[in-house]
């Protein structure tokens, strides 16, 4: 689409939750690389930011739902690799 990472995350997190934001409260992590969760022999890329957000937002377009989890490390779901290792480490979780 010929768009920045900020852009993109912008534009996904407006269509994705309802969710809309100014750029200053946005920032930008780095870019990790880890082997795609649901995919053989397939490597995922992803861009990350970080940002506090207090209000609200809703799941719109693609997700079903939204669930929280205090500790998502031993949280009851299985993590992908990228978030795993990468996301969770990078954000202090």
């Amino acid at each position: 689409m010929g768009e920045t990472p900020i852009q993109a995350l912008r534009r996904e997190l407006g269509e994705e939750l309802n969710l809309h934001l100014p750029g200053e409260d946005i920032e930008f992590i780095g870019v990790f690389q880890a082997e795609a969760a649901n995919e053989p022999n397939c490597t995922v890329s992803a861009a990350v930011f970080h940002l506090d957000h207090d209000g609200p937002f809703e799941p719109a377009a693609e997700i079903e739902a939204i669930t929280w989890y205090p500790d998502a490390r031993s949280g009851p779901i299985k993590l992908a690799p990228l978030t795993r290792d990468h996301v969770l480490p990078a954000s202090g979780v």
